[in-house]
């Protein structure tokens, strides 16, 4: 072998190899980051907002529509129904949703779970702007949702009566996709949505009825988010089913009624 061989073998090799570097150096800081923001150390409640069961079909966003669902999980339930306009300026879709919860916390009295219930409201939008990614559709939704909640059991301290009352904000950022072809001939088709939600918890013990700063606490937390459902169309009506994933698995059962006839 020349020198001249030898020497280009080497600035290949070199290359070669710094380029690995990069893509090893590139990679492990995408995956500090996903561990950094995806992992976090406490745990406020699961995902607040009522689910989407958003699937493709060529009525989606074009009418006014009402969703009405329920959902499960191990230590909470939630009815929720939603609103959402048609779309508009062919792009923006925005929707408004009322919901009543009933759930169990047990980090609130010793050796016992307390109940708590109450509501919650939310809006945000869903943006349909997206180009399609091979045979997907993709959209993106932002939201906020608020829940209030008091507790229902009768609690004391000391012979003295305790009410607490739990405030959880959650802002949400998620890409829908869903297969532009239905999954059957039926036209039963799926969605999957991958987002991230950041819950801050405002919670307030009053001890006869005077606030108590050492019990009452504020946290915020980020938290992952995954959703798989599937959409069933039955003329102007939508059936799904979704499971997602935040800190517990849940389970939403609901209707979507296009309110406007249009749909087949």
């Amino acid at each position: 072998m020349t020198h001249r061989a030898m020497k280009d073998t080497k600035r290949h090799s070199y290359q070669d190899y710094a380029s690995s570097h990069r893509h090893r150096t590139f990679v492990s800081r995408i995956v500090l980051f996903c561990l950094a923001v995806f992992i976090p150390t406490a745990t406020i409640a699961q995902t607040i907002s009522p689910v989407d069961g958003q699937a493709f079909d060529s009525e989606q966003f074009q009418e006014l529509t009402l969703d009405v669902n329920y959902r499960t999980q191990s230590d909470s339930q939630r009815a929720a129904v939603r609103f959402s306009l048609p779309k508009l300026g062919d792009r923006f879709v925005f929707f408004f949703d009322v919901s009543t919860i009933d759930s169990e916390l047990d980090n609130i009295a010793v050796n016992q779970s307390v109940n708590f219930s109450g509501n919650g409201l939310g809006y945000g939008l869903f943006y349909a702007g997206l180009p399609d990614w091979r045979n997907f559709s993709a959209a993106l939704k932002l939201s906020v949702h608020e829940d209030t909640t008091d507790v229902d059991d009768f609690l004391a301290l000391s012979g003295r009566q305790v009410d607490v009352s739990r405030d959880i904000r959650s802002h949400e950022l998620a890409l829908l996709l869903s297969p532009k072809t239905p999954l059957r001939d039926n036209g039963l088709t799926g969605y999957l949505s991958l987002g991230v939600i950041n819950n801050r918890l405002d919670q307030d013990f009053n001890i006869d009825q005077a606030a108590d700063q050492q019990f009452s606490r504020e946290e915020s937390e980020i938290q992952a988010h995954l959703a798989a459902g599937l959409v069933y169309p039955l003329r102007r009506i939508r059936l799904y089913a979704v499971l997602d994933y935040e800190t517990d698995i849940s389970l939403s059962l609901g209707m979507r009624w296009h309110v406007s006839r249009s749909a087949r």
